[in-house]
């Protein structure tokens, strides 16, 4: 609407001296006449769903209903349609009900394919509010019948008292599909790899996933077993966790562990968990448990309850990784070199290899084989000239010999190839209590016109498993070939320790090992 004051000659009067003036067009303001409106539109973040029924107060649709900025409207009237496929609309959907800008309407105790609600709210003006519809769903539905509600709502706006329906067709929500839930489990990621673990320690070994689909489940007992024999015999308890929350602690009985009804752990539908598992390591040594037990832990049965209160036991048979248990253990690591230049000459230092013990006790160590690559033409000395020599300096007391395709009978160790292995046996066991530097220490030759020149050490790990613990000459197996271990220590677990006793091991998974290797070399 917009006024004007036409244009004339002395048409406007005054008031007080009653004289005439004339005035120009004159251009009021312009008044828009409007009306409130609202609108009704399906969230699109609660996505379609698949239900497994029975379930109580299920939501089956979600809407998002606006008033825009003009005027408030008062809500007089909600109407619910039920569509889908295969629905006994009567029976199958029960106790209907909406909630509505934090308001709950009444409850419809049986359903129908059209419910209607008479309300009495005011939706003010430029608001938003969340509507959810509810429904109880019989156990009687049978899966793969649909549900598809369709909502609207009518009211009128405050001020201008028009009437509004909201959409002129109801709005169709989400499809809720009616469908079958499942559980798996499998061994997760996280899971530690193969390890050494020191005695007296709480370690995690093993790690499950549980993945839910469609519907919400709870896990009500766990049971785990270790496979090798008189290997529980290290183990005080079994530990599940679920992050740092501890569900259950339970000691081995024989073989198996299992825990009381009730953990409690829930798994949300279409969601997954993880099960940690930790065992408390008893000791290993004079009367405790023996060394190099795998106290591999297996998931071999889980109890879970879904949504219905029904239970289901299960038996996984999941295993994670081999976890053995020794009293101490060793780390070893090649030592960088004070100078990396490569020349000729006896006494010369080869490589260093530094052998540590755990804080929780002694190592003892018998073996080192050393990898040798190397210029072909270089030269280390005869085995007998070869030395082993530790941080003071002093030499220590064994055999060399090369296991390669050269001989002893070679003049030079390793001569005339690019690469090969040195085996190092002392005499008598070496203790280490924290950590003690090796020097391989040979005479090196064959430099003998311009070019490039190298010599790399490193030791290797050629054991591809851990061999049941032994006397030494058996963990040795001939002290040579390529398929011995290049290192052989003990934790001395056993009582009157010495090399015959059954408590020697191979390099399998020793810290660090295979080395990184160090390097000499030199451009003539």
């Amino acid at each position: 609407l917009q006024v004007y004051i036409a244009a004339g000659s002395s048409n406007v009067q005054r008031l007080t001296s009653l004289g005439y003036i004339s005035t120009s067009e004159k251009t009021g303001n312009t008044v828009t006449v409007v009306t409130g409106s609202m609108t009704l539109a399906k969230y699109s973040a609660y996505a379609n769903q698949v239900a497994v029924v029975p379930q109580n107060a299920y939501k089956i649709g979600e809407y998002r209903l606006t008033a825009d900025s003009t005027e408030a409207v008062n809500l007089t009237t909600i109407t619910l349609t039920i569509g889908g496929s295969g629905l006994a609309t009567s029976t199958d959907l029960t106790d209907l009900y909406i909630v509505y800008g934090g308001v709950t309407s009444a409850v419809k105790s049986a359903g129908a394919t059209t419910l209607t609600w008479s309300i009495n709210s005011t939706i003010p003006a430029n608001t938003t509010w969340d509507v959810v519809v509810y429904s109880d769903l019989a156990s009687a539905i049978t899966p793969g019948d649909t549900i598809i509600p369709s909502l609207q709502f009518q009211g009128t706006t405050v001020s201008s008292g028009q009437t509004l329906t909201t959409p002129a067709l109801a709005l169709a929500g989400q499809t809720i599909t009616t469908g079958a839930g499942t559980f798996a489990v499998a061994a997760d990621a996280s899971r530690p790899v193969i390890a050494l673990n020191v005695a007296g320690n709480t370690v995690k070994v093993g790690a499950f996933k549980f993945t839910s689909t469609n519907e919400a489940y709870t896990i009500d007992q766990l049971g785990a077993y270790v496979g090798e024999a008189d290997a529980q015999d290290v183990i005080q308890n079994v530990i599940f966790k679920d992050g740092s929350t501890v569900l259950a602690t339970q000691p081995f009985n024989g073989q198996y562990a299992t825990t009381s009804t009730g953990i409690g752990f829930a798994i949300p539908a279409n969601g997954d968990k993880v099960v940690d598992v930790y065992l408390q390591l008893a000791n290993v040594g004079v009367g405790a448990a023996a060394t190099g037990k795998d106290v591999n832990i297996t998931l071999n049965s889980y109890k879970v309850v879904n949504s219905t209160g029904s239970t289901t036991t299960a038996y996984p048979a999941l295993s994670g990784k081999e976890q053995y248990v020794v009293k101490t253990k060793p780390t070893v690591d090649m030592v960088a070199l004070g100078s990396t230049v490569l020349s000729a000459g006896s006494g010369k230092v080869l490589g260093k290899v530094k052998i540590s013990a755990d804080s929780a006790g002694t190592i003892g160590w018998k073996k080192l084989n050393f990898t040798i690559s190397k210029t072909a033409a270089i030269t280390i000395g005869a085995t007998t000239t070869l030395a082993l020599y530790d941080s003071n300096n002093n030499v220590i007391l064994g055999s060399f010999a090369t296991t390669t395709s050269a001989t002893t009978a070679d003049v030079d160790a390793l001569e005339n190839l690019t690469s090969g292995n040195i085996d190092f046996v002392a005499d008598t066991e070496q203790q280490i209590s924290g950590s003690e530097t090796y020097s391989l220490k040979g005479t090196i030759g064959g430099i003998t016109s311009s070019g490039y020149y190298y010599l790399s050490v490193s030791i290797a790990t050629p054991a591809t498993g851990l061999a049941a613990p032994a006397a030494y000459s058996t963990v040795d197996q001939d002290g040579l070939g390529d398929s011995s271990p290049s290192f052989v220590w003990t934790d001395r677990s056993v009582q009157s320790h010495g090399e015959g006793t059954a408590d020697w091991l191979d390099d399998y998974k020793v810290k660090e090992l295979p080395t990184d290797s160090t390097t000499l070399s030199v451009t003539i």
